[in-house]
């Protein structure tokens, strides 16, 4: 199936007319041609979650100049078609074949079914003359389903997840040995909605435990079934430990309990602890991260830890040992010493780290929010930072995007700008110390810079001379888009059906700039 659009519906395609003279002669104008026609061939078979498949559209420049064209595609999230936004330039006459990839995510938010999804494609040099094809995609369903345990003594939980985008019908059941109570699973049907997660307590409880002996393993398996179309089966062992009620060794361990007991007891009356090591992963980190410290002691019955002047005790840990520090709520650089007790003897060790402020762009804004196409004008920007080094502003003209004071944390910034397209989009780019990058984008819309005709009709003609062919007339009060002057800035180029039109700015009241400040085109096309 392809969607083509030609000349039916055009509204370039116009009969011809007549236009009427000033003295009342008339003269004939030629008819408008349509600026291109499309045709698009959508998607063959529906596409199933994590599939691929491709839309081809055709380009034919019906115009008489070379033109480029700027394609859109709404209905569908951004990142599932991959495809070049602005096409080459195209020929009069020529055609330009376009390949759209389609490539939908595995994701429980995109329930299967129809999409509509709608193709702009609109001439960079004319886009009041876009055209909009609408086709559909189908999307099938797609299934994806785990299951794990979380196993603890004696007890487990069940983990299940649909990891697709339709409801998942489940039937659960036990595979265990006769000394092994079957866990308590849901007898009925269980579905699970896409993408949910749910966990499920199991208690299982091996038979009687032997008063003497050894440790055993008791084994039995937990199986799911699907109940939709995939009908797979999924099993998962679980191995339950059985200890005996009592254990000979218990009196061996007791002896040597209170072997240690007494060594220790010797030892502590004649020893002085040693810190053979105190470190950090890192000298320097971002506050709100955790600092992991590590240690190798020798000797120490007690560990304290103090930070900035508070004490905290340490869990005995053998002679070596480590704690996670939170630095949220710390201020400033971290002064650490470890201190290692032995009765009444210590010695104590000291470490510094760097603490930095986390690297955050709280504001960037611009001043105005919108500008005007083909207009020279002021933009103002202001920001807010805190943690930077360095800042830069993308997308300005050089040197406008040099910020000169990065530590003040907040500043404003003013350049001239002239927007030749639909949107101008700047990035604040903020660096730390540490070299981390933090950006954020500001998307001002470019909106085409109007005139309004005069009391008196505009005449339009081919070049800025009272001596060039005339094209047409404006009726007073007409609304036209401007994107240029002529260098003695008493002519403006107008946005028309014509390919290149040009008026007297004196016929012309233009409130919302100042027409000096358009930019300077060259006679003819610009």
């Amino acid at each position: 199936m392809s969607v083509t659009e030609g000349d039916a519906g055009d509204p370039f395609a116009e009969d011809s007319q007549q236009a009427e003279a000033a003295d009342g002669s008339t003269r004939p104008v030629a008819a408008l041609r349509p600026l291109f026609q499309l045709e698009l061939q959508p998607p063959a078979r529906p596409v199933a979650p994590g599939g691929r498949s491709s839309v081809h559209l055709r380009i034919r420049n019906e115009g008489d100049a070379p033109a480029r064209y700027r394609l859109s595609l709404e209905g569908i999230p951004p990142h599932w078609a991959i495809f070049e936004p602005l096409t080459p330039s195209v020929a009069p006459g020529a055609r330009s074949e376009q390949l759209i990839l389609l490539h939908p995510e595995r994701h429980p938010d995109y329930p299967p079914g129809e999409y509509a999804l709608i193709l702009r494609v609109e001439p960079v040099h004319a886009p009041q003359a876009a055209r909009e094809l609408e086709f559909p995609l189908q999307l099938l369903p797609g299934s994806g389903f785990g299951m794990a345990l979380a196993q603890g003594a004696g007890s487990v939980q069940l983990l299940l997840h649909n990891h697709g985008n339709a409801p998942l019908p489940l039937q659960l059941g036990a595979l265990a040995p006769a000394d092994v109570a079957a866990p308590g699973l849901p007898a009925g049907q269980l579905t699970l909605a896409a993408g949910e997660q749910r966990s499920l307590p199991l208690r299982l409880r091996a038979g009687n435990r032997p008063l003497l002996g050894r440790r055993r393993t008791l084994e039995f398996t937990i199986e799911a079934h699907s109940l939709d179309d995939a009908g797979f089966v999924l099993a998962l062992p679980v191995r339950l430990p059985v200890l005996p009620l009592l254990d000979w060794r218990l009196l061996l361990l007791l002896l040597v309990m209170a072997g240690v007991l007494l060594t220790a007891l010797y030892r502590s009356l004649t020893v002085t602890p040693v810190i053979h090591d105190f470190s950090s992963n890192t000298s320097s980190l971002t506050r709100g991260e955790t600092l992991e410290l590590a240690w190798q002691v020798q000797d120490a019955l007690l560990l304290q830890l103090i930070v900035n002047g508070a004490l905290i005790d340490l869990p005995a840990a053998g002679d070596q040992g480590g704690y996670s520090l939170a630095t949220g709520d710390l201020e400033g650089d971290l002064a650490l010493e470890l201190l290692a007790h032995h009765g009444d003897r210590s010695v104590s060790q000291t470490l510094g780290v760097r603490l930095h402020d986390p690297l955050v762009i709280e504001a960037f804004n611009a001043t105005p929010p919108t500008l005007l196409r083909h207009v020279r004008q002021t933009l103002t920007l202001d920001w807010r930072v805190t943690g930077a080094q360095q800042l830069r502003i993308d997308g300005l003209p050089a040197p406008d995007g040099e910020v000169a004071d990065p530590g003040a944390g907040s500043g404003t910034l003013a350049g001239t700008v002239l927007p030749l397209d639909d949107a101008l989009t700047l990035t604040l780019v903020a660096v730390d110390g540490q070299g981390t990058v933090v950006e954020r984008s500001l998307t001002l819309p470019a909106l085409p810079a109007t005139c309004t005709v005069g009391d008196a009709s505009l005449t339009l003609y081919a070049e800025p001379q009272a001596d060039a062919s005339t094209l047409a007339t404006l009726a007073a009060g007409s609304q036209v888009e401007v994107d240029g002057r002529a260098a003695d800035g008493a002519w403006l180029r107008l946005q028309t059906d014509a390919p290149v039109a040009w008026g007297r700015l004196a016929g012309l009241d233009c409130p919302d700039f100042a027409p000096d400040d358009l930019r300077m085109l060259p006679p003819g096309r610009g």
